[in-house]
């Protein structure tokens, strides 16, 4: 059976997605750094960073189709370490809706293996 939707297109359209969380962390990330719990401020606002970054890197990887893999599996680990530094610490707060964002995290860190393991 043919596919409906062509795999590049939804490679492009992760990687735009991945690349607009990025930009978003780096203009909004002295305000997302307070999302973060357990570490020093200045160690928090770098962490917001450098995952901003990170998040576009691996998108443009996506979109480009230059180093899929390593975009790929590099966004899956960050996703993973989202999981374990910011989601797991504040689950027993109702309010924070952590269990949501793991679920979404671990289907985001899913279609970036899924997109590496096409790529290259």
């Amino acid at each position: 059976m043919k596919n409906l939707v062509p795999i590049h297109w939804a490679r492009v359209i992760l990687g735009l997605m991945f690349t607009t969380f990025g930009i978003y962390q780096l203009i909004n990330g002295s305000a997302m750094a307070s999302m973060v719990p357990m570490f020093e401020q200045n160690i928090k606002v770098l962490m917001v960073y450098s995952a901003g970054v990170a998040l576009i890197l691996g998108g443009i990887s996506f979109i480009t189709q230059i180093m899929v893999k390593i975009g790929g599996y590099s966004l899956a680990l960050l996703m993973l370490l989202n999981i374990i530094f910011i989601h797991i610490p504040v689950l027993s707060i109702p309010e924070k809706m952590s269990m949501l964002q793991i679920l979404k995290d671990i289907g985001l860190a899913m279609a970036a293996i899924y997109v590496a393991n096409e790529g290259d």
